[in-house]
């Protein structure tokens, strides 16, 4: 339901010239011919082509002018007319019917906008009953019906202008208001409509000032020639905050007369999804980018997967570089929040005071430098997305107090404020340290530990993924190729070798960065420089004699019994010993196959 009146049942889509000149031509003919009805006249009146499309006047002629073809839907060819383009009198044999000498015809053009020839009205009579003003008197129609018709196609270009602004407004994914300077709503669109969950029919013509908060001031600096932009206001009757724009209905003409007031708006969420869509606060990773050819890091994954869509809030653990915001991206987007938000923040990169107000934002004047319009923090642009709390082993206690409570209730303050804003946020956490030793320690509150450590993950570090070594490097070479422009050097045995002993201590950050420099270098790297090759730190069994017994020889002999110890122990389930030795099954198998070991 719109709140424009009904359309005139002439005006349709298309203006249809021939229905709107016979309306409107009809009461305007009838009076001509009340002028002349003595005079006994036939006046036809024609569209366009000189086809009839009504007759009108007297009877008796009517009668006898239809022998002639004066009918209507009938087209007066050349043969019984003569056109002109000004009124004119035909007599004698060039007379509008030329079958009879006694009858004379007049044709009056009728035009519309920019000289378009739109009719013709033909006046038809004796020839000795021709008035001395019957020119004066179809000028003044013609006149009449010229001006009717540019009234009917100015309501009809209104009419259309109309509803392409209804179509327009109705359009647009925010809600729009129109007031008058007494603040009453004379126009609102379905948004909006939506928005406030009123009817069109119960919010039109009611006061603004009925459902929006704050309503006289902000006429008032409209009334000062301010404009709001950017503006969080409320409605009266709903909890959440919208933003607002609002500017002046000046008059068109050059007076600069404030006629009223338009208001916009759309909900807080979907400007904050549309911050986090243009500033990076989306997930850009999922499960299918992730490089897994590990058994370990395998069921990681497929264990991830599975929990991906649970609210409950997850602690990643593992070593810096292993990949936990990678993960904890593939875990948002694997969820149903992934069209919301992924929010991060680094506790461990802000001190006590900007890490309140960047997670929980502050109102208008909270402190020196605060923005006049206040800030959402981090839990509102997360709302109904996840928020990543990195680093959370360096989150100062005092922080830890107010992050438990928000996750507990569900509900934020902002700093400044005193109104409780509720939040849908999934946490996902992460850190390096342990935290159950922090706890031990006083550094980390115990009931924020149990409460974020509802399903815990651990990251395996880089040397415990031995079959994801190359694949992964692989990946960051064809990546930083691209990037570089440069080509992919060959991987040479020595170098695979190399990349899979090697203990990569910064894990896969360290990878990626490898594979930026083997690019920039092609390839001529040197293992050699820094890189600490893999080391087994072992105790010596003391010699009882003073055989000569080689390093070597030494540790694969320490290294084959301790597998077997290994796999009595675990009663030969391989997964569990590869997993305790620290190496892959597929390694385990390689050894027992170096060490001759019989299963």
């Amino acid at each position: 339901m719109t709140n424009s009146s009904s359309p005139s049942p002439r005006l349709t889509r298309t203006f249809n010239w021939d229905a709107v000149l016979t309306d409107i031509s009809a009461p305007i003919i009838d009076r001509l011919y009340s002028f002349l009805g003595e005079y006994r006249y036939v006046i036809v009146l024609t569209d366009s082509q000189n086809k009839i499309i009504n007759v009108s006047g007297d009877q008796e002629l009517r009668r006898v002018a239809g022998k002639y073809g004066f009918k209507i839907n009938h087209s007066l060819t050349q043969n019984k007319l003569i056109s002109f383009n000004k009124p004119n009198e035909e007599y004698s044999r060039e007379h509008l019917i030329y079958r009879s000498k006694s009858w004379t015809g007049i044709q009056a053009p009728i035009y519309a906008q920019r000289r378009k020839k739109v009719g013709n009205i033909h006046l038809i009579g004796k020839f000795e009953n021709v008035h001395k003003h019957i020119w004066a008197l179809v000028d003044s129609a013609i006149m009449a019906i010229q001006n009717k018709l540019s009234s009917e196609l100015l309501l009809h270009k209104l009419h259309d202008n109309k509803q392409f602004i209804y179509a327009i407004t109705n359009s647009l994914e925010f809600g729009v208001f129109a007031m008058d300077l007494e603040g009453n709503i004379q126009f609102v669109n379905d948004a909006a409509c939506r928005r406030v969950n009123i009817r069109r029919r119960d919010l039109l013509d009611t006061s603004i000032e009925d459902i929006l908060i704050n309503w006289k001031s902000i006429f008032q600096q409209i009334k000062e020639g301010r404009r709001l932009l950017n503006e969080e206001l409320e409605f009266r009757h709903l909890g959440n905050k919208f933003v607002f724009n609002c500017l002046p209905i000046l008059d068109v003409d050059g007076s600069n007369e404030l006629l009223g007031v338009v208001l916009s708006f759309r909900a807080m969420e979907r400007v904050i999804n549309l911050v986090n869509k243009y500033t990076g606060m989306q997930a850009r990773y999922t499960f299918d980018d992730m490089v897994a050819q590990s058994p370990n890091m395998s069921e990681l994954i497929g264990y991830a997967k599975t929990i991906a869509d649970s609210p409950s809030t997850i602690l990643l653990m593992g070593e810096s570089g292993t990949g936990k915001e990678v993960i904890a991206q593939s875990i948002h987007n694997g969820s149903r929040r992934s069209e919301y938000g992924f929010v991060a923040i680094n506790c461990g990169a802000l001190s006590e005071s900007l890490i309140e107000s960047e997670l929980f934002g502050y109102d208008p004047g909270a402190f020196t430098g605060a923005k006049k319009s206040g800030h959402p923090g981090k839990f509102e642009l997360a709302n109904k997305g996840t928020l990543f709390l990195d680093e959370i082993g360096e989150m100062p206690m005092g922080m830890q107090v107010r992050l438990l409570r928000a996750l507990q209730e569900g509900t934020i303050t902002r700093l400044g404020g005193e109104k409780e804003i509720p939040v849908d946020v999934r946490i996902i956490a992460a850190t390096n340290k342990n935290l159950q030793e922090e706890v031990d320690k006083g550094n980390f509150r115990l009931d924020l530990f149990f409460r974020l450590n509802v399903i815990p993950l651990t990251i395996p570090s880089l040397r415990r993924r031995e079959e994801d070594i190359i694949p992964l490097f692989r990946y960051f070479l064809s990546a930083k190729a691209v990037r570089l422009e440069k080509n992919i050097p060959t991987i040479t045995p020595e170098v695979h070798s190399k990349l899979i002993n090697y203990e990569w201590p910064g894990n896969i950050r360290e990878l990626e960065n490898f594979a930026e420099k083997f690019i920039n270098l092609n390839g001529k790297v040197n293992f050699d420089r820094k890189e600490p090759q893999k080391r087994t730190i072992v105790s010596l069994p003391e010699q009882t004699n003073h055989s000569q017994v080689t390093l070597e020889g030494t540790m694969q002999d320490i290294e084959k019994e301790v597998i077997i110890q290994r796999i009595h122990s675990l009663n030969r389930n391989m997964s569990k010993v590869a997993k305790s030795l620290g190496i892959s099954r597929n390694t385990l198998y390689l050894k027992l196959k170096k060490h001759q070991i019989d299963l």
